[in-house]
């Protein structure tokens, strides 16, 4: 599932970044414009990975209900429900199937949401490592020159 990957992955490239700073760290990154770029190389990606890890709520009216009236029984707030006898009741003048497509049509889509944040994620954390790369290697190639 993308939560785990997210999480591992997120660990791995903190770990990462650690070992990276400390090679040539005091010499790459003196100016502020270095520095904010340091931050934001490192600070964006985390960004990306925690929002595989907290998908908005904001998904979730976008998943279409269907021809029939869905009540969302199978995931609700407590509050918004009395008693367990009102939530039977509830769900005996509802069609059970109906419900569950909706909740699996809306797992879907919030998986797929997840796997499109994952692989973002991915590619602006592996932009940053090649740019940090990029950076600790270039006083080198110029000295070549």
């Amino acid at each position: 599932n993308y939560d785990t990957k997210a999480q591992i992955v997120s660990i791995g490239y903190l770990f990462t970044i650690g070992a990276i700073s400390k090679v040539q760290t005091q010499s790459l990154f003196n100016a502020p414009l270095d520095i904010i770029m340091m931050w934001a190389i490192i600070i964006f990606p985390l960004i990306l990975f925690a929002a595989v890890l907290y998908p908005t709520r904001k998904m979730a009216p976008s998943v279409k209900r269907g021809r029939k009236a869905v009540k969302a029984l199978f995931y609700f707030h407590p509050s918004e429900v009395v008693s367990v006898d009102e939530y039977v009741n509830q769900l005996d003048e509802v069609d059970i199937e109906q419900e569950l497509s909706y909740e699996l049509f809306k797992v879907s889509v919030l998986r797929d949401l997840k796997r499109v944040r994952f692989l973002r994620a991915l590619f602006f954390a592996s932009l940053g490592l090649i740019f940090l790369f990029i950076k600790q290697i270039s006083p080198y190639l110029i000295n070549l020159s």
